[in-house]
């Protein structure tokens, strides 16, 4: 019987000690990884293990030119091997569950008016899978008031990350909801709902997908007029397509705007904008990203980061871009492709070098508005018919067409060659918009500009 009594007490035992021991290898493991250089200068003061969770206290300061702030952090760790998900209000079998409160300081979170301060500006939820691999956050904001200007509803997220071996993140997938704003008399901006989904292909090189979606927003400007929009959405794709080359694209699109009656343009009905850049050096993305994990954005460092943003940019980078939209006036659609056929660590340089081939297509009532609200002094459709003669613009339909071509030192602006005409034609088309400036360069004073002759 005293041995039975025995048995179970010391099974009892080994079953209350096993937390503790949880607790005690997840210790090491945890002080390593918010110690990374990743991690930010955090500093733990201090570090109460406990047998069935442990109380953590550290501070996170945040620096820059214009701001010094520190931030206190409480983190409370349920130790394993069976923890109560917070988030989930449910039992797991899980290496830890770690809850993470992050303190504004008190002048300021009395100032916000933050709901809750007790729990913290920003809260974490955190459960550990049981290979410390894979890890699920659940992050919450509590809405924001600043009093009699404006209110925030707060942030809510859920993402799981996957680390390696040396606690570095190899993916990151989640949603996001950032909380609609509000600003009495000035602004009502809906909730935006984001997804992300990342995982990384190389060094400091991600490959992913990130949307977000904006239902409706509304402003109102210090005049009374008001603008306002509904589903806009933003989506952007990225990722190495080699070992050396990385694309990049991103597409902005909105169903329909309404600007201020003062605006030549009051409706769009539909907006799409889209930029792509390819064949980006891998190795360049890679020092940029170790410099800016290193190295705090300052005025001190802004020019390094400038050179290494540069040095992204190659011979065979290529650079597209689309934008249109139909108006109550008409369509008008733009497309840009650019294009630097020599390195450069310089980014005047770089732009001075540029290859550029563009096309525009407006409709002449959409032109005319807006010529006629930029200079309203001036005879609108003598402008154009200026324009014209001159070959900027190139009638077609009931719309008006431009087309430019820059590479090297050839200048084609739609299918005629203007290599050497290039100055004077823009300085004839300058005082047709400034007629009251009569001086001019010696250099287009010369003579006026000749006939433009059709390139072979």
């Amino acid at each position: 019987m005293k041995k039975l009594f025995f048995f179970s007490a010391l099974m009892i035992l080994l079953i209350l000690l096993i937390p503790f021991v949880y607790g005690y290898f997840f210790k090491s493991h945890y002080l390593q990884e918010i110690t990374t250089p990743q991690s930010g200068p955090i500093q733990v003061t201090t570090y109460k293990l406990g047998i069935f969770s442990s109380v953590i206290e550290s501070t996170l300061k945040v620096e820059s030119d214009k701001l010094r702030l520190t931030l206190r952090i409480k983190s409370i760790i349920h130790h394993g091997p069976f923890v109560y998900n917070r988030d989930k209000k449910k039992y797991q079998f899980a290496n830890a569950y770690v809850e993470t409160y992050i303190f504004l300081p008190e002048i300021i979170s009395h100032y916000l008016a933050v709901q809750d301060p007790e729990n913290g500006f920003l809260r974490i939820g955190s459960l550990v899978t049981n290979d410390s691999i894979t890890i699920q956050h659940h992050l919450y904001i509590p809405p924001i008031t600043l009093p009699n200007h404006a209110t925030w509803d707060g942030l809510k997220a859920d993402f799981t990350t996957s680390r390696q071996k040396n606690l570095l993140p190899s993916s990151i997938t989640g949603s996001y909801t950032i909380g609609a704003i509000t600003i009495p008399a000035a602004a009502k901006i809906s909730a935006l709902y984001g997804n992300i989904s990342n995982r990384l292909q190389l060094p400091n090189i991600w490959q992913g997908t990130h949307t977000m979606n904006l239902p409706e927003f509304t402003l109102t400007f210090l005049n009374g007029l008001m603008a306002s929009g509904n589903h806009v959405q933003i989506f952007a794709n990225y990722g190495a397509t080699d070992v050396q080359s990385y694309r990049f694209d991103e597409e902005i699109t909105a169903t329909k705007l309404i600007l201020p009656t003062n605006f030549p343009i009051q409706k769009i009905d539909t907006l799409f904008f889209n930029i792509t850049a390819s064949n980006l050096s891998v190795s360049a993305l890679q020092a940029y990203a170790l410099y800016a994990q290193t190295h705090a954005l300052t005025s001190a460092t802004r020019d390094a980061r400038m050179k290494l943003l540069v040095n992204i940019i190659t011979p065979t980078t290529q650079l597209n871009s689309t934008l249109s939209l139909n108006t109550e006036l008409g369509a008008a659609r733009a497309d840009v492709n650019l294009s630097s056929p020599f390195a450069s660590t310089y980014a005047a340089d770089m732009v001075n070098k540029l290859n550029t081939n563009l096309s525009c297509r407006f409709a002449r009532p959409l032109v005319e508005k807006l010529f006629a609200y930029f200079y309203p002094q001036l005879d609108t459709k003598k402008i154009l018919i200026e324009w014209e003669q001159l070959g900027i613009l190139v009638p077609e339909n009931d719309d008006y067409v431009v087309m430019l071509v820059k590479k090297d030192n050839l200048i084609l602006l739609n299918n005629r060659d203007i290599s050497t005409q290039y100055s004077i034609l823009m300085h004839d088309a300058y005082e047709t918009l400034h007629p009251e400036a009569t001086t001019a360069p010696a250099a287009t004073q010369a003579s006026p500009a000749p006939p433009i002759k059709s390139s072979p």
